[in-house]
């Protein structure tokens, strides 16, 4: 009773009384407080009456209390009278639900015609599910669904009505030689509901408890769960809640059979390509890793590319999905498809070529054709890395931490994107001096035009940066062509007030910042004159 304020004892009118409110006032807990005024009906010492409007909620020690020895005594008495009855009609109130709970349809999968496909669809409850072999393979991404995701789930659990069914979408499962069922798509839904079934005491199979999860963030990410499905189940009020679950919940099983991990990993990449559940960079792995033949390698480079999503999904969807996708679109002089359903994973799928020729060496350079399988994963974590160190260099971190606020963060975007592309050609080198070329090139655009975004990337692509940067031999060459590109200077504009004039302050506090970086005498003079160093 410690855990549960519905039920309690309470000094009332001099008297005290057991009452049963909040959830006790519910059908799931008839049987209950049926239980408990039955097992106490012939006690002369009590009188049950009616409380909140229903009969029988509460029960009155027919005592009456003068002071506060009175009370204590009558508090001691009726703690005699209900607490272990109390705890004998709670047990008794598990075993039903539980007993209910039981799971009383088919367990096997209806997979009959996979003896001739390879591949085929049973939408089944998750009782069925349950009954299985299933466990998770290495190559899977680790569990990290958080707080969000699993309050969203066990909101459309308790949204379910007793005697309805409710479809949770689809899983994809692999199943091998031995008999186990691979999960390929339905990881984070499938271990959720393995810990909420768990928790609400399940008796029946649960396979992925069984399962080992090697990663450290795993194992801390259900523990975390396990600590909030359990404060959950103690706020419900529904005690039909695990018999809906295992009976009511149906889920469309895809079952792939032995043989076919390939076809698996495409069945994986179409239908979340069609449901959205997954990113890009989840889609590109799929892909890429049907062109591996080697299972072990498949494992070493999944788990690889798992630990990247999990550590560093930020850092990774800023070097492809924006930086690198704008560089790689402005060399072809095209926009990037921001709009498209999936842009990242239409830049990165592997690029058409030819079998016959064959060449022992792919260069992994920035604006690369991409082909299928290691490759994508080597040029991925290169320029992932390439970037993190690029974020840490003075002239960036200064960069992003002054050229912000209003709009004037669409430019600083841009200029890390082709300042990017200088470092990934010339590394630090006279990095200073490039950015300042960069930054005076794309600063036309804010003095003379409304900062809309598709309009500062469309500048960005006419500046013609990129190929500056391609057709360079040494740094002398670009920023030497980049600063003669430039034909606004701002001290030279009579209408340098409101935005404009913030944003070039903010542009003086970054150069006074980098001043002493700078190191070639004439762009030195030109830094000088340009922003009143």
């Amino acid at each position: 009773m410690a855990d549960d304020m519905d039920i309690h004892y309470e000094l009332y009118r001099d008297h005290v009384e057991l009452h049963l409110e909040g959830k006790y006032k519910m059908s799931e807990y008839k049987d209950f407080c049926k239980a408990l005024r039955l097992k106490t009906l012939r006690n002369p010492m009590i009188e049950w009456k009616k409380w909140q409007g229903v009969p029988n909620h509460s029960c009155t020690l027919l005592k009456h209390t003068g002071d506060w020895g009175d009370v204590r005594d009558a508090f001691n008495l009726i703690i005699d009278i209900f607490d272990e009855l109390i705890a004998d009609c709670a047990k008794q109130q598990r075993e039903t639900r539980l007993e209910r709970a039981s799971f009383k349809h088919r367990l096997e999968f209806h997979e009959t015609t996979l003896a001739d496909e390879d591949v085929c669809l049973d939408i089944c409850r998750l009782g069925t599910v349950f009954a299985q072999n299933i466990v998770i393979p290495d190559y899977q991404r680790n569990y990290c669904w958080g707080k969000k995701e699993v309050k969203s789930l066990w909101k459309t659990l308790n949204e379910m009505v007793t005697g309805k069914e409710y479809h949770l979408g689809i899983i994809i499962l692999h199943k091998t030689a031995e008999g186990e069922y691979c999960v390929i798509d339905g990881q984070q839904r499938l271990v959720t509901l393995t810990l909420i079934c768990k928790s609400l005491g399940y008796s029946g199979p649960l396979p992925l408890l069984s399962q080992t999860f090697h990663s450290k963030e795993s194992k801390e990410q259900i523990g975390r769960n396990l600590h909030l499905i359990n404060k959950l189940i103690k706020e419900s009020k529904d005690s039909n809640l695990l018999n809906k679950i295992i009976n009511n919940l149906r889920l469309s099983v895809l079952i792939l059979r032995e043989g076919k991990l390939e076809l698996a990993y495409t069945f994986f990449s179409n239908v979340n390509s069609k449901g959205v559940l997954l990113s890009d960079l989840d889609l590109l792995k799929a892909h890429h890793l049907r062109f591996l033949e080697n299972e072990e390698q498949t494992e070493w480079i999944a788990e690889k590319w798992n630990k990247i999503l999990l550590n560093d999904y930020e850092g990774l969807g800023e070097t492809l999905s924006i930086h690198l996708l704008r560089l790689r679109a402005w060399l072809r002089h095209k926009q990037p498809n921001w709009g498209a359903s999936h842009p990242t994973l239409d830049e990165y799928s592997a690029a058409p070529e030819i079998g016959s020729i064959h060449t022992s060496y792919l260069q992994t350079a920035p604006y690369s054709k991409i082909s299928g399988g290691e490759y994508f994963f080597t040029y991925a974590s290169r320029h992932l890395d390439e970037y993190k160190s690029f974020l840490e260099t003075p002239e960036i971190s200064g960069l992003l931490g002054t050229l912000k606020g209003e709009t004037h963060g669409r430019y600083s975007s841009v200029i890390v994107s082709l300042t990017f592309a200088y470092y990934l050609k010339f590394g630090k080198e006279f990095l200073s001096e490039a950015m300042f070329a960069i930054i005076g090139n794309i600063s036309q655009h804010r003095y003379k035009k409304p900062a809309i975004k598709k309009e500062i990337e469309r500048a960005a692509m006419n500046s013609d940066i990129v190929f500056m940067l391609l057709q360079a031999p040494s740094p002398s060459f670009f920023i030497a062509e980049c600063l003669n590109s430039i034909q606004t200077h701002p001290l030279e504009l009579e209408d340098l007030n409101g935005i404009k004039l913030r944003y070039y302050s903010h542009l003086q506090d970054l150069f006074t910042q980098l001043e002493s970086r700078f190191t070639v005498p004439s762009i030195i003079e030109a830094l000088s004159y340009e922003y009143n160093l």
